[in-house]
């Protein structure tokens, strides 16, 4: 490819709608145009010669801090030169540095040039930025130590931009000329308190003041500050000192000529031994993991984060804007955001971020929440940071966290409800302030409403009367107005000021004072990630190629029984994601459904020949009768008296009951039970639903147990019933269409089958060999309408179902898609119990309620 030229100083910038103009000019503007667009310049350079001074200098040489810059910052040429990385999405992101010697008075310079300004190839995919960023940027400035690396965006740093533009906390206002390559920029910090110009900040180019003094914000006055430079895909030289490459009108010292009283030397974080650390966090997903890390970093301002999250924050702080978040696939480890551009958007930065920091001696905080969990991603980690200089440490943080480290979950949790009331308070305070003014309104238009009528009223009266008549109109008219008189005090009174209300205060509760971690609406891990991972979460051994390993909230003992009890109950709570259906499960399922569909069949042809249903109901009065008799002796047995005529009567009717003993539910042929009448007759769309679903949970609980064999998983618990039901039947499990709100509520219909226990696990009330047998589901299904059909009668109206009738249309226009999994697809013949119209072929209204 040949070399691509900058024409006219143009350079597109990244995203669509920008302006072509770059901000940083491949050479020097024309004069024309430099005269058009500079600034005015300063006609009387407004700094005097530095006076001779005898005092020591600092004996450190000055240059930019490898652990005070960003991760794509490439020192070179002694660190007179800083490269930036723009290949994997990091073109898009800014390379930023600080110096180790800050100044904290006197008036020093410090250079730098642009000797490079590149073009870096686009990745292909997607590039439409939410938020159009420039696609060179150079800022020089001075900042505080430890505060954001991303200059000028937040009020503790000020710079000047490549735009002739000075900056501070994003808000920025044009003061000189722009940026060009090869041109020598100086920054002059004067903090003299004897200078007319003490506490301001100066830009000059070439050896030419470019600038008026800009006075340093308040928040900076009193500070030491430290040379500062962020930049996007040039190269810079940035010069110290002594002397200076472009000198200026008058005697100035540089950064490197400072006197010893007049800087400061930021500490290293290198260790004695000259070796740097590379920590890696070792902590149980959604238990303080990044709140730890939050608070190791601010004790420990030398180590530098890689992860995921950092990122997308260094994406932020580049002007890429907020990324948009998908809820479903976003977490704290690994977030799914969207900024537009897809080198980005898949996180390209990650690999060569991994690649270059083991090059760069600085201490590391390696944040994979996953990765450090399990043992062989782990040791994938380890080994990119197996170099001499480095020490591997794992920091576990797992267990129960000290009480400094709960107080502050308290205190966040308490700041949370304090902001919630708050908001609450002024959006009522500021109902009620409209309401007042509504009222208010309301009664100036009544008042002035009635002066009116009164005002028509006297000159109606005026025009109507004449002489003594007239008086007493002026009395009638003077005692109105004494009456009005009368009556302003009230209404004055009524819109006296209120004192003024204070907002209500927030107080844990017994819950909220009991937690050791602070919710947050994003979890560590997306729930799919760590359902299938969980189960090998290893915490770290002394054979692993760590240096060393840190308990840090317990000790080895309890951290490994406090993993051990976590595990248990999380493979309680937790699904298992890999759950297929298998052929014997697809061969259960068409069995149970060619033989509903058969008994659907048989119910249809009862209820079609009357000489049986007429059979069928003599037997039913009879079995009424029988039970009714039942409950006589009762009652006779517990003493209750009756009267001859009600005794003879009931002689009568027991008679014609000689010999009749009601058929045993579980003991009679299910297809004939006498007369030709079936079992199930009676059963209704609802009947049928419950059967099926005593069959479908019946199967769902015994394949669980057959597929899954940890001993530590005993069931399936009941948050995850709708999602294996889904899985393995290809249809929704909802409540609602029973009547009901939650799948355990739905399992209460079917208590003969299945009950939940007090940590939420189904438990199968059948054995194997039971719910093998088919007919039993059916037999069961109908001594709970029986028993249910007698509570009816009796005016127990609590146990009416009330099913919508929408399951009644589902369950009879639905037909099964083909399965798949690794059991094939599911066998066509027969289809599902619902397939079939139900019988009576008529539809149901909806249950009250």
């Amino acid at each position: 490819l040949k070399p691509q030229v900058l024409k006219s100083g143009l350079e597109p910038r990244f995203g669509r709608g920008m302006a072509p103009k770059t901000q940083i000019a491949g050479e020097e503007e024309p004069p024309a145009k430099v005269a058009k667009t500079s600034h005015e310049g300063v006609a009387d350079e407004l700094e005097k010669d530095a006076l001779k001074d005898a005092r020591p200098r600092i004996a450190e040489t000055v240059g930019m801090v490898t652990e005070d810059s960003t991760l794509n910052v490439i020192p070179t040429s002694g660190g007179k030169v800083l490269m930036g990385l723009s290949d994997a999405g990091l073109q898009f992101l800014v390379a930023a540095s600080r110096a180790n010697v800050g100044v904290k008075s006197g008036r020093y310079m410090f250079e730098v040039r642009v000797v490079e300004v590149l073009l870096p190839t686009m990745p292909g995919g997607r590039m439409a930025p939410l938020q159009p960023i420039s696609r060179q940027q150079c800022r020089v400035g001075f900042s505080k130590k430890g505060s954001s690396l991303f200059l000028g965006e937040t009020e503790d740093s000020v710079c000047f931009d490549s735009d002739g533009c000075f900056i501070n906390n994003k808000h920025k206002t044009n003061v000189a000329e722009r940026f060009v390559r090869d041109n020598v920029f100086g920054v002059l910090l004067n903090l003299d308190p004897a200078s007319p110009n003490a506490n301001t900040i100066s830009l000059f180019k070439d050896g030419r003041r470019v600038s008026k003094p800009q006075p340093l914000p308040e928040g900076l006055v009193g500070h030491a500050l430290f040379p500062h430079v962020s930049f996007r895909n040039v190269t810079l030289q940035v010069h110290f000192g002594p002397g200076l490459i472009a000198p200026v009108p008058f005697e100035c010292c540089t950064i490197q000529e400072a006197a010893k009283e007049d800087a400061v030397i930021a500490s290293s974080s290198c260790s004695q031994d000259g070796k740097f650390e590379i920590l890696f966090p070792i902590a149980l997903p959604d238990e303080g993991t990044f709140d730890w890390l939050d608070d190791f970093l601010e004790n420990h301002p030398g180590y530098t984060e890689v992860s995921d999250r950092k990122i997308v924050e260094w994406a932020t702080g580049s002007g890429l804007g907020k990324p948009r978040t998908t809820s479903l696939k976003n977490s704290n480890d690994k977030p799914d955001v969207t900024f537009g551009i897809q080198a980005l958007d898949e996180m390209t930065p990650r690999k060569l971020l991994y690649t270059i920091a083991p090059l760069i001696p600085r201490n590391y905080v390696v944040m994979e929440v996953k990765s450090n969990l399990l043992k062989s991603e782990r040791q994938d980690l380890l080994h990119r940071f197996d170099l001499p200089h480095f020490r591997r440490v794992a920091a576990v943080v797992v267990g129960e966290p000290p009480e400094s480290f709960k107080v502050k979950v308290r205190a966040a949790v308490l700041a949370e409800k304090q902001e919630k009331l708050d908001t609450e308070w002024k959006i009522q305070k500021e109902r009620r302030r409209q309401m007042e003014m509504q009222q208010k309104l309301v009664r100036e238009k009544m008042e002035k409403q009635k002066a009116m009528e009164e005002a028509q009223m006297k000159m109606f009266e005026a025009t109507k009367a004449e002489g003594a008549e007239a008086k007493d109109e002026e009395v009638k008219t003077e005692e109105v107005k004494e009456e009005g008189v009368k009556e302003e005090p009230d209404v004055e009174m009524k819109e006296e000021p209120q004192e003024e209300e204070q907002p209500p205060v927030a107080e844990l509760d017994e819950e909220e004072q009991k937690l050791w971690f602070l919710p947050r609406p994003v979890t560590d891990m997306v729930a799919p990630v760590f359902n299938s991972t969980f189960a090998d979460f290893t915490l770290p051994t002394d054979e692993e190629n760590f240096t060393e390993i840190r308990y840090e909230w317990a000790t080895e003992l309890a951290s490994k029984e406090y993993m051990r009890s976590w595990m248990q109950a999380k493979k309680i709570t937790s699904r298992v994601e890999d759950l297929v259906p298998s052929e014997w499960f697809n061969a259960r399922v068409g069995d149970w459904s060619k033989l509903s569909n058969e008994w659907q069949g048989k119910q249809k042809d009862f209820k079609a020949d009357p000489l049986r249903q007429q059979a069928a109901e003599l037997r039913a009065d009879k079995e009424k009768r029988y039970h009714q008799k039942q409950e006589r002796e009762k009652s006779k047995e517990a003493g209750s008296a009756e009267g001859e005529a009600e005794a003879e009567a009931e002689a009568t009717a027991d008679a014609e009951l000689e010999g009749f003993v009601p058929p045993d539910v579980f003991t009679v042929d299910v297809n004939d039970i006498g007369e030709g009448e079936p079992l199930f007759a009676n059963f209704t769309f609802e009947d049928w639903a419950l059967m099926n679903l005593r069959f479908e949970i019946s199967l769902l609980m015994q394949f669980f147990r057959q597929e899954v064999t940890d001993p530590e998983r005993p069931g399936i618990h009941e948050s995850h019933v709708g999602y294996y039901y889904n899985r393995c039947f290809r249809k929704a499990l909802n409540p609602k269409l029973f009547g009901v709100t939650t799948a355990a509520e739905v399992c209460d219909f079917i208590k003969d089958v299945v009950t939940v226990l007090d940590n939420g696990i189904l438990s199968p009330v059948l054995t194997e060999e039971q719910t093998a047998d088919l007919e039993k589901l059916l037999r069961l299904t109908e001594e709970a309408r029986r028993e249910r059909q007698q509570r009816l009668e009796g005016g127990d109206e609590s146990c009416r179902l009330k099913f919508s009738a929408i399951m009644q249309q589902q369950m009879t226009q639905s037909h099964q898609p083909s399965w798949g999994g690794k059991g094939g697809p599911m066998p066509k013949s027969g289809g599902w119990p619902g397939a079939a119209q139900w019988p009576g072929g008529q539809p149901v209204a909806a249950r009250p309620g």
